[in-house]
């Protein structure tokens, strides 16, 4: 075993404690107040947030909440049911769709929860679209009623989609200005919410209370075998040193391409370099650390879309994704018979049956690939340049969810005290389980996978103008696939005016929303 190695065992060792501290803070603790071990035993509810300490590992995260009981009042959740497909929200209750692990510390999570505030912890599915669907229904027509008796909620585990355009009609509370709320506690992902916060309106909350949303991330899953077979590269060794690049990845997958199914050109049963789907566009120009919407220093979108790093980004990368041979685009055989659901069907078998190296999707569906009879690795979305500072990971838009309460929530005072403490509750459970087990345990062989694994999540984050998509801004890259062209700055001087417009308007609309103390005055 060589050096590198040896500390990659003793980095498995100690995956757990670094997950825990660093995957859904914000970057980590805040170093504010105390844990459990340290509160007063008058108040067994009630300390601040703080790291529990690595020398008592019976220390837990406890939010900073007095002493409450709700007569065993329903907790009520919108949530997303079998309809939404790999959507379906699996991390509020305990679910078939899970491992035993999983529902048991989804389990301890609610029955502290509840045993404590003296709750039942309900939740109210909703079908249809993942976005746009019934609970985009529901949230809106409870609003428009102004509904607080049996058929409201406390909380909507919304998608990103439906949140954005919901918010703009004052439906949400902004978090930042709620009782019992801190989003500056380590349960709390900062980082990810500050980058769909507008005018410093916090109306959407991601964190530990729904690691769902982290399924979402993308990642490159590397057949070892082919690997060896087409290049002596280190891999886990250039992710280590920051030259896992674009041009590494497209120099290797030009080595790769085998006509294997006697079809002329390109087919869905030849041997590819990578495989993948349009939305890599998307993943791989945040990856290179290029945005179309940057958040200044006042909190308010400043687009960034076109400038010369973004055109020579986006050169590189359709250069990648319109070589047939090097890269296997399940969009580009949607129309050739033999998938079900998905045409995204036709990159997993192909990487199972080993005929693609690198497979480039989501954590969601790394499960999948297990049923490969031949070693892999995880590595992460690889940098533009090795100059470049860091490695950057998409989160989701269409399956992320956001954690939403709405203005006509029927106890705000329960629901955000409630919240808090779910937040909190879960960073000692639910979050260890997904991020120690889930991932890890269910994904990954090898240590250095593991690291990989640890960068993704650790450099998480949304793309504004992904989420908030005015005058459709995302069809500047899509519609260049389509027209089998690099037509970037043509396509983005035609929406340039209307972007413009989308963003002055979504900013006077939120700078116009009511604050908590005007609803509450």
């Amino acid at each position: 075993m060589n050096k590198r190695s040896a500390l990659y065992v003793i980095f498995l060792c100690l995956l757990s404690l670094t997950l825990l501290l660093s995957a859904c803070g914000g970057g980590g603790d805040t170093g504010v107040g105390t844990t459990a071990s340290q509160q007063n035993a008058e108040t067994p509810a009630a300390t601040t947030a703080g790291t529990p300490s690595q020398n008592n590992p019976s220390d837990r995260y406890v939010a900073n909440l007095p002493a409450a009981a709700y007569n065993n009042e329903e907790f009520v959740f919108l949530t997303r049911n079998a309809e939404c497909g790999d959507f379906e929200t699996w991390d509020l209750l305990p679910t078939d769709l899970q491992r035993e692990s999983m529902n048991d510390a989804i389990l301890r999570r609610n029955s502290y929860i509840e045993e404590t505030y003296n709750v039942t912890i309900t939740q109210r599915p909703c079908g249809g679209s993942v976005n746009g669907g019934e609970m985009y229904t529901v949230i809106y027509n409870n609003y428009m009623a102004g509904s607080t008796g049996e058929d409201a909620f406390h909380v909507a585990y919304c998608g990103v989609e439906d949140a954005i355009s919901l918010a703009t009609s004052g439906i949400f509370y902004d978090l930042s200005e709620m009782p019992y709320i801190n989003l500056e506690s380590p349960w709390w992902d900062a980082v990810a919410m500050s980058s769909l916060t507008i005018s410093n309106r916090y109306f959407f909350g991601v964190g530990d209370l729904s690691v769902q949303l982290y399924d979402t991330l993308p990642c490159l899953a590397f057949n070892k075998e082919l690997a060896a077979a087409h290049t002596e590269l280190d891999l886990y060794g250039m992710v280590e040193s920051g030259e896992w690049t674009y041009d590494a990845f497209y120099t290797i997958l030009k080595e790769v391409y085998v006509d294997t199914d006697d079809v002329d050109g390109p087919s869905v049963g030849d041997t590819f370099g990578a495989g993948g789907q349009n939305d890599n566009l998307y993943n791989f120009f945040y990856g290179s650390g290029c945005k179309i919407i940057t958040v200044n220093e006042n909190g308010d979108p400043e687009l960034t879309y076109y400038n010369e790093t973004n055109e020579t980004v986006f050169s590189k990368l359709f250069e990648i994704m319109t070589d047939k041979e090097a890269l296997f685009n399940c969009n580009d055989y949607a129309n050739v018979p033999g998938w079900q659901n998905s045409p995204i069907e036709y990159v997993t078998r192909g990487f199972i049956e080993g005929r693609i190296l690198f497979y480039s999707d989501g954590l969601l569906h790394l499960p999948e690939l297990r049923e490969a009879d031949f070693e892999f690795g995880i590595l992460p979305v690889p940098k533009f340049t090795a100059e470049q500072e860091s490695y950057h990971h998409l989160i989701g838009r269409w399956g992320a969810t956001v954690i939403t309460i709405p203005t006509n929530c029927p106890d705000l005072k329960m629901a955000t005290l409630l919240v808090e403490a779910m937040g909190a509750e879960s960073k000692n459970t639910v979050a260890p389980e997904y991020f120690e087990n889930k991932l890890t345990l269910q994904s990954v062989r090898d240590g250095e996978s593991a690291v990989s694994l640890n960068i993704i999540i650790d450099t998480k984050g949304f793309d504004m103008g992904q989420c908030f998509r005015w005058n459709d801004l995302h069809l500047v890259m899509g519609d260049c696939l389509l027209q089998k062209q690099n037509s970037f700055y043509h396509n983005y001087q035609a929406k340039e005016s209307g972007i413009l417009i989308g963003i002055t308007q979504t900013l006077a609309s939120y700078q116009s929303l009511p604050h908590y103390i005007e609803l509450e005055g």
